[in-house]
């Protein structure tokens, strides 16, 4: 599998898994507005990641990877805030934001090929 199939992978499977979990905190604890910024930051990663496959030229496509790499640092800050208020487990919230800081090496790598 290509470098780049594996990132999509990762942030796609990523994403999902980490959306059940935000589910169910929506339920059990009724706290919507950090976990839906979590939500919307977590699942734009994959859909510019998605977004990119589309570009028409290689400016376009680092352009989405570049969003894709702020939404990645988004999304490790809203799983700090909700650890920190212990609306997520610790060990369940630092698996992601370690899950979260791979994938955003990844990002990291694949600009700096783009700009060789």
């Amino acid at each position: 599998m290509e470098f780049k199939s594996v990132l999509r992978e990762r942030s796609f499977r990523a994403g999902v898994s980490l959306l059940r979990i935000l589910y169910e905190v929506q339920k059990v604890h009724c706290e919507y507005n950090l976990t839906n910024q979590l939500i919307r930051s977590a699942t734009s990663i994959h859909a510019n990641l998605q977004e990119s496959r589309g570009s028409g030229s290689r400016r376009d496509f680092g352009a989405k990877i570049i969003i894709s790499r702020k939404e990645c640092f988004e999304t490790i800050s809203w799983l700090e805030f909700l650890r920190e208020l212990s609306f997520i487990e610790i060990l369940t919230a630092n698996r992601y934001i370690t899950e979260y800081t791979e994938i955003l090496k990844m990002l990291n790598s694949t600009l700096r090929s783009l700009n060789r």
